[in-house]
């Protein structure tokens, strides 16, 4: 179980590593904007510019260890896993069969059983039939059967009881051949190259040398996406840096939280537009190195602009600025109310902080309502976008191979969203509820409420109504 956990983490890494540069890269630079050190950087003649060397450095250390992860860990991984699961298979194919259906998992034969006994190496009723050779035919019967699986030949090995072979010819009616025994064995395979010497092995399993012979050949198509793609991971390190110095180094008044959407934005944009682009490239609708590479094209082209008007100071209001604004009147309206929560709790004058709250709920309940509903919408769409993503790229090879219409993968997605709703959400929840306490704790509020006399149980109260409705809600989805 380690072994394949361990081969699913270079897959899990090739789309971590990039979102990982973008997240450091915003939350390193707001912080120094938010405490005022930028400033202090351009006050004494440095130039925001001067940041792109080390913020390029930590990008490329993110592609190079991205690239390693396409190159030659990903592909050893996903060979690994697939002859793992090939042997895993072959182990377990005796105790899948199930009695009174027809088998046609065999490349060989079509089999069918009467009963299956002792935990599924005791057969009983065979009946099997050859299905390699069209002319002459062959069926065989038999009372029963004891199965012993190879899993290193990726066989079963059937020794047979009371039986008989039955072999006719359609080119020859007259000809029917009837062969009894007693005790016979039959080797059957389990499936076409199940072993790892084998086994037909997928595009992502390919090094460089044979995606490149690939691309040469009939798949030349999906093997030049899975090319491209590899080289267009590690690049997307590189472009998020570049995306992340102006938009980080540039002073939000906002606060940090604003950066935090602005990254679930970004990567959610990127990831769409590489979705659309590598589908559109496997249709044949476009180049296949256009496909890939066109959202990292994209995200450059709006990096250099953000990079050519750092300097610049804006001679007007631009809408930036003005969603900026709008979203600072939220930030005002929210602070009045935890000025005034804050009153509540520890004004001396104040009856609410210390009589029975018959006006339920109070002010200061609806500001702990707020602090804990904000990181925890943040979160559950963040985890939601990040499992649709990974989903559909475990999904990439299929909706090739099978020429899947867009607007079927979409469907699915949407109809898939509920699904990582409802199991995110319990995580989403404890982790906003310790973000919420862990501010109140850090901006000394938790000590002025207990202070002031209420405790820790009524403060808990209203997260525990949101938790009780958010249980209902799941409930009922």
């Amino acid at each position: 179980m380690g072994v394949l956990v361990a081969c699913t983490l270079p897959g899990v890494l090739t789309f971590a590593l990039p979102m990982s540069v973008l997240v450091g890269i915003l939350i390193s630079l707001g912080r120094m904007s938010s405490d005022g050190e930028l400033v202090a950087l351009r006050a004494t003649g440095t130039s925001v510019r001067r940041m792109l060397s080390p913020v390029m450095a930590f990008g490329t250390a993110g592609a190079l260890l991205t690239l390693a992860m396409t190159i030659w860990l990903g592909p050893a991984a996903a060979r690994r896993f697939s002859d793992l699961e090939a042997k895993f298979r072959a182990s377990q194919a005796g105790y899948e069969i199930q009695p009174r259906v027809f088998e046609e998992r065999f490349p060989s034969f079509i089999l069918y059983l009467q009963d299956v006994e002792r935990g599924g190496t005791h057969w009983k009723g065979i009946f099997l039939a050859d299905t390699s050779a069209r002319d002459p035919s062959r069926i065989t019967l038999a009372e029963q059967a004891v199965v012993v699986n190879e899993p290193t030949t990726g066989r079963l090995q059937l020794h047979l009881a009371g039986g008989a072979s039955h072999e006719y010819s359609d080119r020859e009616p007259e000809r029917y051949q009837i062969s009894t025994f007693s005790i016979s064995d039959l080797a059957i395979s389990v499936g076409s190259g199940t072993t790892a010497g084998q086994r037909a092995r997928r595009l992502p399993e390919f090094g460089l040398q044979e995606l490149w012979h690939q691309r040469r050949g009939a798949a030349w198509r999906a093997a030049s996406v899975e090319l491209y793609r590899r080289f267009a991971f590690p690049g997307a390190c590189l472009v998020f840096a570049l995306v992340a110095l102006p938009l980080g180094a540039h002073a939000h008044k906002a606060g940090r939280a604003l950066g935090f959407v602005l990254t679930l934005l970004l990567i959610s944009v990127y990831y769409l537009i590489f979705i659309l682009g590598v589908g559109a490239a496997r249709q044949g609708q476009i180049p296949p190195a256009w496909g890939v590479w066109l959202a990292n094209a994209g995200f450059t082209l709006v990096a250099l602009l953000g990079l050519a008007g750092m300097e610049r100071v804006p001679r007007e209001e631009s809408w930036w600025e003005e969603l900026e604004e709008k979203w600072l009147s939220v930030r005002r309206f929210l602070r009045r109310l935890r000025r005034r929560g804050a009153l509540a709790v520890a004004g001396g004058s104040s009856l609410a902080a210390y009589q029975p709250a018959v006006g339920f709920p109070w002010l200061i309940d609806l500001y702990i309502v707020q602090s804990f509903l904000y990181p925890f919408v943040i979160l559950l769409l963040g985890f939601v976008v990040l499992f649709n993503t990974f989903t559909f790229f475990e999904l990439l090879d299929d909706i090739g191979k099978h020429q899947i219409s867009w607007v079927v993968v979409a469907s699915y997605l949407l109809y898939l969203t509920p699904r990582w709703v409802y199991l995110t959400t319990p995580l989403s929840a404890m982790v906003a509820m310790l973000v919420s306490f862990g501010g109140l704790t850090r901006s000394n509020e938790m000590t002025a409420m207990r202070s002031s006399g209420i405790s820790l149980y009524r403060v808990s109260v209203p997260i525990l109504l949101c938790c009780g409705a958010l249980a209902a809600g799941l409930f009922a989805l």
